[in-house]
C-alpha cells in the first residue's frame, strides 16, 4: 500500500467513529425511551427529526425562491465599485424543479424518522404480543 491509502485508511477510522457514535447513541436513546412504560415518549425523537426535516424544506422552498439584487458597478479595469447599497428582494415562483428539490430533501431528511419510527414500532408490537401472552397465561389459570 502506498503512503496516500494508509494515510486515507488511518483518517477514515476515526471519521466513521465519530459520525456513527452520535447515531448509535440516538439509537440506544430511542431504545430506551420505547422500553418505557409510557409508549408517547418513544414518540419525541422521531417527531424532533419531523420537526427538522420540514424546517430543512421549507428553508430550502424559501431560499430558492428569493434572489437580492444590490448595485455595483463594474469599471472597464476589471474593479468593482460599490454605490448606495440599496438590496431589493425579488421573489419568484416555485419552478417545479424547486418543488421535485424540497420533496426529495424532505424524502432524505425522513430518513432518521423513518428508522426511528421502526423502533418505536417494533418496541410497541412486542409490548402488544406480551400483554396478549399474559392474558392467555391468565385465562389458562383461571
Amino acid at each position: 500500500m502506498d503512503f496516500m491509502s494508509i494515510t486515507f485508511l488511518f483518517g477514515l477510522i476515526p471519521a466513521l467513529f465519530f459520525l456513527l457514535l452520535p447515531a448509535a447513541a440516538v439509537i440506544a436513546l430511542q431504545v430506551w425511551l420505547c422500553r418505557r412504560d409510557r409508549q408517547w415518549l418513544g414518540l419525541i425523537l422521531p417527531a424532533l427529526t419531523l420537526v427538522l426535516s420540514l424546517t430543512v424544506c421549507l428553508g430550502a422552498l424559501a431560499f430558492s425562491t428569493m434572489t437580492t439584487v444590490g448595485s455595483s458597478t463594474v469599471l472597464e479595469d476589471g474593479t468593482v465599485v460599490e454605490g448606495p447599497t440599496e438590496t431589493q428582494v425579488h421573489i419568484q415562483d416555485l419552478t417545479p424543479q424547486d418543488a421535485v428539490a424540497a420533496a426529495a430533501l424532505f424524502l432524505v431528511f425522513n430518513i432518521p424518522t423513518a428508522v426511528l419510527l421502526g423502533i418505536w414500532f417494533y418496541h410497541r408490537s412486542r409490548r402488544a404480543l406480551r400483554e396478549e401472552l399474559r392474558k392467555m397465561t391468565v385465562q389458562d389459570l383461571e
